[in-house]
């Protein structure tokens, strides 16, 4: 997810087209007010499409997926912070905000810093639903019925 500056800036020869929303943008605001606004929401009958949920993390939390050799890991964004350096599979890789909009990417730590893995900015029911038992970065989140130490 590029802004169009930063895309036109990363991919010269790039073109794109962007359909108007205007009208679709002022409807669903309408329709939804801070419900559409919010962090995220599922719409009415979404989760009767859904598997029992993966609860090892919240479900809307968003980060980025990262598949490299068959392994699939999900990066939190909230756990990124500054980078991490990170081994997924056979392959050591970087995962870390970059351009002006700081959203999550990872590339490889090699001579050729430019290769990326295949990488999926994604929330985490959308992640876990196409890679059960994916790897986490970090672990699972603490539950909140744990008792405290």
């Amino acid at each position: 997810m590029l802004s169009v500056a930063e895309a036109k800036a990363r991919f010269p020869n790039l073109e794109a087209s962007r359909a108007g929303r205007r009208f679709m943008t002022w409807m669903m605001n309408w329709m939804m007010g801070d419900t559409y606004r919010s962090e995220g929401w599922f719409p009415d009958g979404f989760r009767r499409t859904m598997g029992p949920p993966d609860e090892r993390l919240p479900e809307l939390a968003s980060g980025l997926g990262v598949i490299v050799d068959g392994v699939a890991k999900f990066y939190p964004a909230d756990r990124v912070g500054e980078g991490i350096d990170d081994t997924v599979g056979t392959r050591s890789l970087r995962v870390a905000p970059a351009g002006e909009n700081g959203l999550v990417e990872a590339v490889f730590v090699s001579a050729d810093s430019s290769s990326r893995p295949l990488q999926l900015l994604t929330r985490w029911y959308g992640f876990a639903y196409t890679y059960p038992g994916c790897e986490i970065y970090g672990g699972a989140a603490p539950s909140e019925d744990a008792p405290e130490e």
